[in-house]
């Protein structure tokens, strides 16, 4: 599978990178077109809730048209969209490229964990920690190294550099799919038809929940209309898609949410929820913490957060042994609590101790948040059948997202309503806290697959 892997792994680096690539690259994107932040934040906006869609459908299409198929027509698309970029005209222009992009990351995001694990299964390998940990390396580059290229390039090429560097990794990346990307047996169970209502009101949902977070992660005030209306009309369209009839039925659901009946995946989902309120809060808090009180600059600040990417990439592959050895319950529980720990210094430490002090607790902090998504993934798929884990991966990822921009908006909430750090960061280790508790309710070995 060495093949498979390695095309998996570069066919997820750009999705991986290309937020944070573009993120830093705001303030350039304003004066290049003339706009305020309100208006080009919808690169990154437009970005997220097109990703969000695309996670279901790349569930229903592996479903339908297999993994290989999907694989490649995610890379496909991601690279027109990239392209599509380079060429932009005008802003409507780009919005609408990074829209194309995003929908295709969420597909191939999702695809980047079912294909490798039921390739496995398929050659009779059960404990998939270690494979998990590999694959799902990009993804703990992408906040690590994306500030840092996309600093490198504005200070010295244009902003559509920012698109072109994934040509050719889209690229390689097609090769190497072509060559080595595999299709698991497919049994006749998971064709389903197609279920428009079904897609719209779980697409609908998400990203309206998503979007709703994001203003308030803006410094919109939870009473606005902006804020409320999209909360309420994602959980209405949430609850309408779980309660429409095919949605009950495994055989015509869009998304089987009848499998959180099987323990592993709503306690892994409680989990992985809370995994993406603790990465997400400090991955916006830690840049601002030092931009804020050090005056220091985006790429600045993206290099002072570099032991932590640098702790968070040596602890991966030991995340996957030991999830392998141990399970994913403890390895998650540990790191949750780790994690707690290691986030606690920021609410007393001052922002101008020494920059050895800072790098080594940032260090360890990396150490402990890089346990945290290889087990729950891995514990996610162990009480159920192999045709069952895209719908799995579905759910588990959109439990990601959600966390992953709820957290963000609470943390931004509380800056600004309790006007500081030390605040902020106790979400952070509260959150932690639960997220430990949850892991401990996972199951604690992989149960029989029926």
């Amino acid at each position: 599978m060495g093949g498979m892997l390695a095309a998996i792994i570069v066919g997820t680096l750009m999705p991986g990178c290309d937020t944070t690539i573009v993120a830093i690259g705001i303030s350039t994107l304003m004066e290049a077109f003339g706009v305020d932040e309100v208006v080009v934040q919808w690169l990154s906006t437009g970005y997220l809730l097109a990703l969000a869609i695309g996670i279901p459908v790349a569930g229903w299409l592996e479903r339908r048209r297999g993994g290989r198929f999907s694989w490649m027509l995610g890379l496909w698309v991601f690279l027109a969209g990239s392209v599509c970029c380079i060429l932009s005209p005008s802003l409507p222009v780009l919005v609408a490229s990074r829209v194309v992009q995003g929908f295709a990351a969420g597909v191939i995001i999702t695809l980047m964990t079912t294909l490798p694990v039921e390739m496995a299964h398929a050659r009779g390998v059960i404990n998939v920690g270690s494979i998990m940990s590999t694959i799902m390396l990009p993804l703990s580059c992408g906040p690590i190294f994306g500030p840092v290229i996309g600093g490198i390039i504005l200070n010295f090429l244009s902003w559509h550099w920012l698109f072109i560097i994934n040509v050719p990794v889209v690229v390689a990346a097609i090769v190497l799919g072509e060559k080595y990307v595999e299709g698991a047996p497919r049994p006749a169970s998971l064709t389903r038809p197609f279920d428009p209502v079904g897609f719209v009101l779980v697409a609908a949902g998400i990203a309206l929940l998503l979007f709703g977070l994001t203003e308030v992660s803006r410094g919109g005030d939870l009473t606005r209309p902006t804020v409320v209306a999209p909360l309420v009309g994602g959980v209405a369209a949430l609850a309408l898609f779980v309660a429409w009839p095919p949605t009950r039925d495994p055989r015509r659901a869009f998304v089987n949410v009848t499998l959180m009946r099987r323990r592993s995946v709503p306690t892994a989902s409680a989990a992985i929820f809370m995994a993406g309120v603790v990465l997400y809060s400090a991955q916006f808090l830690l840049p601002l913490y030092y931009q804020d009180l050090l005056g220091a600059d985006a790429l600045g600040a993206a290099l002072m957060l570099l032991p932590q990417g640098v702790g968070a990439l040596l602890s991966r592959s030991l995340a996957g042994r030991l999830t392998d050895a141990y399970g994913g319950r403890v390895v998650a529980a540990g790191g949750f609590a780790a994690t707690a720990l290691t986030t606690a210094p920021f609410l007393l430490l001052d922002p101008h101790a020494p920059t050895m002090l800072m790098g080594t607790i940032l260090f360890v902090r990396g150490l402990a948040v890089g346990m945290l998504i290889v087990p729950i993934t891995t514990c996610s798929y162990t009480s159920v059948p192999d045709d069952a884990i895209p719908d799995t991966a579905v759910i588990v990822r959109m439990f990601q997202q959600v966390g992953g921009s709820f957290g963000t908006a609470v943390v931004a909430a509380t800056l600004s309503a309790a006007g500081g750090f030390p605040v902020a960061f106790l979400v952070v280790v509260l959150a932690a806290a639960l997220g430990s508790a949850a892991a401990l309710t996972m199951p604690r070995k992989r149960a029989r697959r029926s």
